[in-house]
C-alpha cells in the first residue's frame, strides 16, 4: 500500500516537471598545425613539430537552459582544454580549463557562479578583430587577468546599448592559484582569507559596426605579503567591422607594487570569399625594467565548409633584453580546425 502510494506521488509530480523545456549543447573544435618554431635563444636548437593548434586550441564545451517559467532559465557551462596532438589536458590539472559555471538568466540579467572570463577579458575583446587567435594576438593584454576561479558574475541586460559585467571572486586565501607577485624570502601570513581576491567591472557597447569596451580589476593582497600593494588592472578596447573589413584598437595597463606594465595594440581583418587575412601589431613596455616587446601576427584562414577552415600563420617578434642583443623569436604555422 505504501509502495502504491509513493508511485502515485511520483506519477503526479511528474508532468509539473514534464513542463520544463531543456536544451543540452555540445560543441566545440579539434585544432592541429605543422608548426616550425625559432625562440632566437642562444642554445635551442630550431623546432619543426606538430602541435596543438595556433588559432585557439582544441576544446569540447557542454551548455545548457532550463526554461523555469516566468522568463526565467537555469543556465550552465562547461570547457575542456585539450592537446589533440598528444591527447593530454592542455592546462595542467585543470580539467574544465576554459570556463565552468552555473547560474539563473531573466529580464534583470545573468547571475553566474564558477570559472569565468573577467570583465577585462570582455573589455578587450571588442578591439581584436582575431577573435583572440592565432601568434601574439591580445589575450591577457599586459598581463591583465583573463579568468578568476571562483567568481560571481553579474550580467545586465542591454542598457542604452551597453551591457555591464560586474565580478567578484574569491581567492580564498592561497596565493598559490591567484600569481600573487613575491621576492623570495617573503612570508604569507597564515589564514589571511583576503589574499588574491579580486573585483572587476565593465562596460561593453554594441552600436551597429562599432563595438567598444572599458574595464578595471582590483587583486587585493590583504596582510599575505608585508609591504606588497594591490594589484590594478585597467583596460579599453574600440573596434568596428564594415563589410569585409574589420579595425580595432586596444591599450591595457597593470600596476603590480608600483612596477608598471602597459601595451596597446591594433587588429585588422580583410575577408576575400572564403577566406580572411588577419594581422596583429601589438607593443608591450615594462616600466620596472624600461624594457619593450613587439609583436606581429599575420595569418590567411580559409573555409573549406562552415566548420573545416585550413589557416597558414607567422608570428615575429623582438625582445629586448637586459643584456646581451635582443630576442628576434619567429613561429610559422599550417593548421586545420573543424568545428563540431
Amino acid at each position: 500500500m505504501k509502495k502504491s502510494l509513493l508511485a502515485l506521488a511520483v506519477a503526479a509530480a511528474l508532468p509539473a516537471f514534464a513542463h520544463a523545456q531543456t536544451n543540452i549543447v555540445l560543441n566545440g573544435s579539434i585544432d592541429q598545425a605543422l608548426e616550425y618554431i625559432d625562440t632566437d635563444v642562444p642554445g635551442v636548437d630550431e623546432d619543426i613539430r606538430v602541435t596543438n593548434g595556433i588559432w585557439s586550441g582544441s576544446r569540447f564545451a557542454i551548455s545548457g537552459t532550463e526554461e523555469l517559467g516566468g522568463g526565467l532559465k537555469g543556465i550552465f557551462n562547461i570547457e575542456h582544454r585539450l592537446s589533440a596532438d598528444t591527447g593530454t589536458v592542455t592546462s595542467g590539472a585543470t580539467f574544465w580549463a576554459g570556463q565552468s559555471w552555473v547560474g539563473l538568466q531573466g529580464g534583470f540579467g545573468a547571475i553566474r557562479m564558477g570559472r569565468q572570463y573577467t570583465p577585462m577579458f570582455r573589455a578587450l575583446a571588442p578591439g581584436d578583430v582575431t577573435g583572440y587567435s592565432w601568434y601574439n594576438n591580445p589575450v591577457g593584454l599586459a598581463g591583465t587577468a583573463i579568468r578568476f576561479n571562483n567568481d560571481l558574475t553579474y550580467q545586465s541586460p542591454s542598457i542604452a546599448g551597453f551591457t555591464i559585467h560586474a565580478a567578484y571572486a574569491a581567492g580564498e586565501g592561497d596565493p598559490a592559484l591567484t600569481g600573487l607577485p613575491g621576492a623570495p624570502g617573503t612570508t604569507v601570513v597564515p589564514g589571511d582569507v583576503d589574499v588574491g581576491d579580486a573585483a572587476g567591472f565593465a562596460a561593453v557597447g554594441a552600436f551597429g559596426p562599432i563595438n567598444l569596451g572599458i574595464g578595471y580589476h582590483k587583486i587585493f593582497v590583504g596582510d599575505a605579503i608585508p609591504g606588497a600593494d594591490d594589484t590594478d588592472e585597467v583596460g579599453a578596447s574600440l573596434g568596428a567591422k564594415f563589410g569585409n573589413f574589420g579595425a580595432g584598437v586596444l591599450y591595457a595597463h597593470k600596476e603590480v607594487n608600483s612596477f608598471k606594465t602597459k601595451a596597446a595594440a591594433f587588429t585588422g581583418s580583410v575577408g576575400f570569399g572564403p577566406g580572411t587575412v588577419y594581422l596583429v601589431l601589438k607593443r608591450t613596455e615594462a616600466d620596472d625594467t624600461d624594457l619593450t616587446r613587439d609583436d606581429i601576427g599575420l595569418t590567411y584562414s580559409h573555409g573549406l565548409s562552415k566548420r573545416t577552415f585550413v589557416y597558414a600563420s607567422m608570428g615575429l617578434s623582438k625582445v629586448e633584453v637586459a643584456t646581451g642583443d635582443d630576442l628576434k623569436p619567429k613561429a610559422f604555422a599550417l593548421g586545420i580546425r573543424h568545428f563540431f
